[in-house]
């Protein structure tokens, strides 16, 4: 065979997805180690947000102080992509020591500093957080960091995890920063998909 035959015999299986491809990912709802996705995809930021449509149940435990006992609660969220599917708004309900909190979070990747973030608010507005961070392909997990306001002035460092379990499992872990650089687990969030 000339090498023209062999180097278009090898150009048509690269252009095929047989050799070096990887399947169409769009509207799949699985962790990125289950689909074989590539993170070099420029639409893979935003389509990877499409794992988290659709309503879940939930249960949390939160830590008061590090050491104590966790007490837990449940609840539920539906969450939608919007914006022309750039962004996913989830709204979130739930019952906290007897009483329902409304939590409104707006979930984006930022294209220009290509980094994901969350902003997360309540019904009550004096709480209003953000983080920015990365999606770890290697762990299926987003790893987003910020810092909360407190009273005056001064600022609580945070670091939210996001763990891609299955296609119907994800668990969110929120750690404070305490001031000695302590790491303390204060609320986890296991969520399962309502079929």
């Amino acid at each position: 065979m000339s090498g023209k035959i062999i180097l278009s015999i090898i150009l048509v299986f690269l252009f095929s997805g047989f050799y070096g491809g990887r399947p169409n990912t769009r509207n799949c709802n699985y962790p990125n180690s289950a689909r074989g996705s590539s993170a070099q995809d420029e639409s893979y930021p935003f389509e990877l947000l499409r794992y988290f449509e659709g309503n879940w149940s939930q249960v949390y435990k939160y830590w008061i102080y590090p050491g104590a006992e966790p007490f837990e609660e449940s609840g539920n969220t539906e969450n939608k992509i919007i914006m022309d599917k750039f962004l996913q708004m989830v709204s979130v309900s739930h019952q906290i020591i007897g009483g329902s909190v409304y939590t409104l979070q707006v979930i984006g990747y930022d294209s220009k500093l290509k980094q994901y973030f969350i902003c997360d608010m309540d019904e009550s507005g004096s709480n209003i957080i953000t983080a920015q961070g990365k999606y770890d392909e290697s762990k299926d997990m987003f790893v987003l960091k910020g810092n909360e306001n407190l009273a005056k002035g001064q600022k609580r460092y945070f670091e939210y995890l996001t763990k891609l379990i299955s296609k119907d499992e994800y668990v969110c872990e929120l750690y404070y920063t305490l001031p000695f650089g302590e790491k303390f687990k204060t609320m986890e969030i296991r969520n399962i998909r309502n079929k």
